[in-house]
């Protein structure tokens, strides 16, 4: 798969990236952001993720330029991930463990 570069921030214009947001959990804001967001890759169909956290100034994934500042979401990387949503302290508890077990469940059950 080609490393493509972004013409866009896929936070705000996923389609012009080749991606598509397909989930997300973010911390409630106090004039800043914690976000991480799944998206799929419109060509391969594989899955990416990516954590982005500031204040009011600048906008969430501005440093995303190519499809490899995001992580892929599989069996491999699946810790990590887990790991970055586990971190996010202002969403509850019961929000993390059902966004982590969407996704475990996602990843790790074969398709037919």
């Amino acid at each position: 798969m080609a490393d493509r570069e972004f013409t866009a921030n896929p936070y705000y214009s996923p389609e012009k990236c080749g991606l598509v947001q397909v989930d997300q959990i973010e911390e409630e804001p106090d004039y800043d952001f914690n976000m991480l967001i799944v998206w799929r890759d419109k060509a391969s169909r594989k899955l990416f993720w990516d954590q982005d956290a500031g204040c009011s100034c600048p906008s969430p994934f501005e440093d995303v330029r190519r499809l490899s500042d995001l992580t892929t979401l599989n069996k491999t990387n699946f810790h990590g991930f887990k790991q970055a949503v586990e971190s996010m302290s202002r969403v509850s508890a019961e929000e993390r463990s059902r966004f982590i077990a969407k996704w475990r469940t996602k990843i790790f059950t074969p398709t037919k």
